[in-house]
């Protein structure tokens, strides 16, 4: 198959623009194309795209990746040849130069090596200069940068032959050395010369090397002195006079200190040797028993007084903590200066310091301290699991982590052992973190490997807000392993409840009731009669407004008077409201009746007399009644105290059982309108009596009932306060107790229920409609009656009393098993410990008021609860 060659796109355009559709193209005549169009050829360097290249590439056979000619022939620019003349030089390339393409050297002629600059060097021409890196040597691949006899000098790299290495050079490790392995040292000298050696952490120590008739020796450190520093360059300051502990016990000459030399005193029956405290070593007598060896029987000089000589027996290798009431060396039993085995223990003490390293002499000041001491030792190669405490109060939180054996009661040199006269107590900060306030806090498996806790007073704070439990001890998930001996673990006072609020008073009606307006002369047509229209109703009082729990108590309207009818009666008012709960609205005031004018024959000594006093009254008369009284509101409902004083705890959160508040009391039912005054019918005289009729007043509006007083809001519970709060874990197991005094503080007095508040008052009814006696000078005014008050609006109920909240109870151990086996807590308590409970609190009373509130239950008091 014929291959056809690329062409670009400039070439193929003009040829594929003469093709005719089923004519053959050009394309088919490529061949026979006219001698002045070019040709694809081989790429050349002369900046064309001689092969016609899809990407219209140039000279790319002799560029690389970034577009620098690389080329032997093209180097750097087209037509560069590097076929030139280097001095020294045997073969030459285009070479890269600091990134640019150079004409250098590729072989240099014997003794001459090719530099990174293309040039060729002398081989040894650096040989043995001082140097700080490997560009100080010459500036070829060979060239290295060396420690030579101890010093930094310039040498080059060898295949492990000599023959590699310049005249009179070694090959030694891959590099070319002169003779003795320095630059320094001649045959025929002899001499010493500092040099410097790399310690492991890279910093350099002084040593020295020992020319000898051209030999120099390697560098070495000093021999190792007491002084403080590194001698022997081995990383490790003054090693054979410190030991594991970096105390200076080792040697007799350098005891406790450089320079501290116990074999300088003089002693008529005895030496000196370096011995004491761990951490604080100096020179004391030297026992002759203890020359071979330390053995039960063996006399010892423990009190560290040279005077009294080697006056403690040794009465056993093994020096564990106690027993108590011992003192001396009944106590120090292996004479090493303090109970316990001293090299191996931690120390407290009121005065000691947590900067210290915790040796009787030189002890820590927090148990804290101490505790994460031992507890971390425990993973390293010098595990300090026993915690000796002297007497004092400690203000601190104590949290005992598992393997930690932690003991008090001590004298403060730890050479008596007395709980009861040593008082060692522990006292848990105000603003303690530790769960319920707690001094002691055991969990995370303390007790999975054997863990003591023993000779201490523990004391946990008062609960520092109401409704918070206090505890004295703390302990979750501990295990089996673990012993409590002569303790004493007291709880604070739990928190007391909040008092109840009392209930607001109910609300009085805010709009009163309107007064009836007063009577008035009628307006009368052309024939003297009382027009029916509302120029001629004489209004009512509106009754009071008021609304109660959404429901609507208000009083009643006052009646309307209209046009008299000589013997009829006017309108009632309207009654008023009930109040929701029973209370009755008042009734509505009847009207009054109806009278006429003038009066004519007898007993009038005239024909007609028209005075203020003459008018006829029907045989039934009556003026207008008033309007009814609203009941008054039932009191609200009593709320109930609290019953369950125990609460519920869930780990370190209590959650009390609560009252209920008192309920709100009824509203009171609106007072009744008062009925419209009766009015006069007048006969119209024209000279002897020109009056109108004259109209009654209108009846005062209802007043609106009083809403029900607020119930009171119950008390809170006391909290309680609980000696050892114990949550089980996966695999529950109880503490073994040996003579421990539980005791426990108050629990807190439950909250008061606050007092129902009072109802609130009902409002008073409008005035009637009435005329002054002064200003009824006319019959028309003098002869009608006034309209009748409102009622009174009833007052509203008071509100329930709140209930009492609950006594917090006093518990001694309160274990949380969360449905695992009990594994024996209260039998662990009766068997090893003596509970001493304090006083449940007091139930708070139920509030006061006309439905008084429950009171709450006292708080109980008891040894051990297992839930």
């Amino acid at each position: 198959m014929l291959a056809i060659p690329r062409y670009p796109a400039w070439f193929l355009l003009p040829l594929l623009a003469a093709a005719g559709c089923g004519a053959k193209t050009d394309l088919d005549r490529i061949d026979a194309a006219p001698p002045d169009v070019p040709l694809p050829t081989d790429e050349l360097c002369n900046g064309l795209n001689d092969d016609f290249d899809q990407d219209d590439q140039v000279d790319e056979d002799f560029r690389d990746e970034l577009g620098r000619y690389i080329d032997d022939r093209h180097c750097g620019v087209c037509g560069h040849d590097c076929d030139v003349a280097v001095e020294h030089a045997t073969d030459t390339a285009c070479l890269l130069v600091g990134e640019a393409p150079t004409c250098g050297a590729r072989a240099c002629e014997a003794g001459w090596t090719p530099s990174d600059t293309g040039r060729c060097v002398p081989w040894d021409a650096h040989l043995c200069l001082p140097c700080l890196d490997d560009g100080d040597c010459g500036g070829f691949p060979e060239a290295a940068c060396a420690r030579l006899g101890g010093e930094a000098r310039c040498s080059v790299t060898c295949d492990g032959a000599d023959a590699a290495c310049p005249d009179g050079y070694l090959c030694d490790e891959g590099l070319c050395e002169p003779p003795g392995n320095s630059c320094s040292c001649d045959p025929g000298e002899f001499f010493t010369v500092s040099c410097n050696l790399e310690l492991p952490d890279g910093t350099d120590c002084l040593g020295t090397a020992v020319c000898e008739d051209g030999a120099l020796s390697d560098c070495t450190g000093a021999e190792e002195i007491c002084d403080g520093r590194d001698d022997d360059c081995d990383g490790d300051i003054d090693e054979g006079y410190r030991d594991e502990r970096d105390q200076y016990t080792l040697d007799v000459h350098n005891c406790g200190a450089c320079g501290v030399d116990c074999t300088e005193t003089e002693l008529p029956d005895g030496d000196l040797v370096c011995g004491g405290d761990p951490y604080g070593p100096r020179c004391v007598l030297l026992c002759a028993e203890a020359t071979d060896g330390i053995d039960v029987g063996d006399h010892l000089d423990a009190d560290l007084i040279i005077g009294n000589g080697c006056e403690c027996l040794v009465g056993n290798l093994v020096d564990d903590a106690g027993p108590v009431h011992a003192v001396g060396e009944d106590l120090d039993v292996d004479c090493d200066g303090a109970d316990g085995d001293v090299p191996n223990s931690l120390y407290v003490a009121p005065d000691g310091d947590d900067a210290n390293p915790g040796s009787p002499l030189y002890p820590l000041a927090t148990i804290a301290d101490g505790v994460r001491r031992a507890y971390e030792s425990l993973a390293g190669e010098l595990p300090t699991p026993d915690v000796f405490v002297a007497a004092g109060t400690y203000v601190e939180l104590v949290r005992v982590r598992d393997g930690v054996r932690l003991h008090g009661g001590y004298r403060n040199d730890f050479l008596g052992l007395e709980p009861d006269s040593f008082v060692t107590q522990v006292v848990a900060p105000d603003a303690s973190d530790g769960p319920g306030g707690a001094a002691l806090v055991l969990e995370d498996g303390a007790g999975t490997t054997p863990t003591v806790v023993e000779g201490i007073h523990f004391r946990g704070t008062d609960a520092p807000a109401p409704g918070l439990p206090a505890f004295g001890a703390f302990f979750r998930a501990t295990g089996p392993r673990l012993a409590l001996r002569n303790l004493e673990i007291r709880s604070g006072q739990g928190g007391a409840g909040n008092h109840g609020a009392f209930g607001a008073a109910g609300a009085a009606p805010t709009i009163a009731a309107a007064a009836g307006d007063p009577p008035r002369e009628a307006v009368e047509g052309s024939l003297h009669d009382c027009l029916p229209e509302v120029a001629n109703i004489v209004r009512g009082g509106a009754g009071g407004s008021n609304t109660c729990e959404g429901a609507d108590v208000a009083g009643g309207a006052g009646g309307a008077a209209a046009c008299p009818v000589f013997s009829a009666v006017q309108p009632s008012g309207t009654p008023g409201r009930a109040g929701p709960g029973g209370a009755l609205g008042g009734m509505a005031g009847a009207g009054g009746w109806d009278c006429e004018g003038p009066t004519e024959g007898f007993p009038c000594p005239v024909e007609v007399c028209c005075g203020l006093a003459d008018f006829t009254v029907p045989l039934e008369y009556e003026l207008a009644g008033d309007g009814g009284h609203g009941g008054n509101g039932g009191p609200g409902t009593a709320g109930t105290g609290c019953a369950d004083a125990m609460g519920d705890l869930a780990g370190e959160t209590w959650t009390p059982a609560t009252a209920t508040a008192g309920t709100t009391g009824r509203p009171g039912g609106g007072g009744g309108g008062g009925g419209a005054g009766g009015g006069a019918q007048m006969t119209w005289y024209t000279t002897v009596c020109p009056y109108p009729d004259g109209l009654g007043g209108g009846g005062g509006g209802g007043g609106a009932g009083g809403c029900g007083g607020l119930g009171g809001t119950p008390g809170t519970s006391g909290a309680p306060s609980i000696g050892i709060v114990f949550v089980a874990g996966a695999t529950p197991a109880a503490p073994t107790l040996e003579n421990v005094r539980i005791l426990t503080g108050d629990g807190g007095i439950g909250g008061r229920g606050g007092g129902g508040g009072d109802g609130g008052l009902g409002a008073l009814g409008g005035a009637g409609g009435e005329v002054p006696r002064e200003e009824r000078t006319t019959p028309p005014l003098a002869g009608p009656s006034s309209g009748g008050p409102g009622g009174k609006g009833g007052n509203g109920g008071p509100g329930g009393g709140g209930g009492g909240g609950c006594g917090g109870p006093a518990v001694g151990v309160w274990a949380l098993l969360g449905g695992a086996p009990d594994p024996g807590i209260a039998a662990a308590v009766a068997a090893g410990a003596t509970v001493v409970p304090g006083h449940g609190g007091r139930g708070g009373r139920g509030g006061p008021g006309a439905a008084p509130g429950g009171d709450g239950t006292d708080g109980v008091v008891t040894d051990v609860v297992v839930e």
